[in-house]
């Protein structure tokens, strides 16, 4: 029968001190990442608070369309996925303005809110008046039957939604 060693480690007194210093240098690293970690997560509640209280005040001003459904079904506004997905980077005006009317069908937007959502979803205003760019895209969509306008008294001005017959079908059947 062959007789068993037991096994023997050694291990002197330096290499426990360089094990612990190891040990507690990571330790700092961690506290350092959780630290930054803390600090970045109220950044962030703090700027989506921020960004809570101007979309609330763009709302209030009428520069930002009511999204009452998304809110109740805890989605984001259409003027939030825009800004996200930036649609409009490299379109034209009247494209742009186009797909905002198709988005918001059948709500009526006035001029200030087509910008905004335009603007948000990056579109780039080459004009110095980019509302009354807006408005006369808006009124040659809707005098070519792409979309209706409302005649209002006020600030906000005329109101737009998609018309709910193309020209085309009127056509047809007229």
């Amino acid at each position: 029968m062959t007789r068993k060693k037991p096994l023997i480690c050694s291990i002197d007194s330096d290499t426990l001190l360089l094990i612990a210093r190891d040990f507690a240098k990571m330790e700092e690293a961690v506290k350092k990442i959780v630290n930054k970690y803390q600090e970045i997560q109220r950044d962030i509640r703090r700027l989506t608070r921020n960004a809570e209280s101007l979309k609330d005040s763009l709302t209030l001003i009428g520069y930002r369309p009511e999204y009452i459904a998304a809110i109740f079904a805890g989605e984001k506004g259409q003027d939030e996925k825009y800004a996200e997905e930036l649609p409009f980077k490299h379109t034209t005006l009247v494209q742009a303005c186009k797909q905002v009317m198709r988005d918001h069908a059948p709500e009526w937007v006035n001029k200030a809110q087509v910008e905004y959502l335009v603007s948000m979803g990056g579109f780039e205003f080459s004009t110095r008046n980019r509302k009354n760019s807006v408005r006369i895209t808006l009124d040659r969509l809707s005098s070519s039957g792409f979309c209706e306008t409302e005649h209002m008294l006020g600030p906000e001005g005329n109101r737009y939604r998609l018309a709910m017959r193309s020209p085309r079908e009127k056509e047809s059947k007229g």
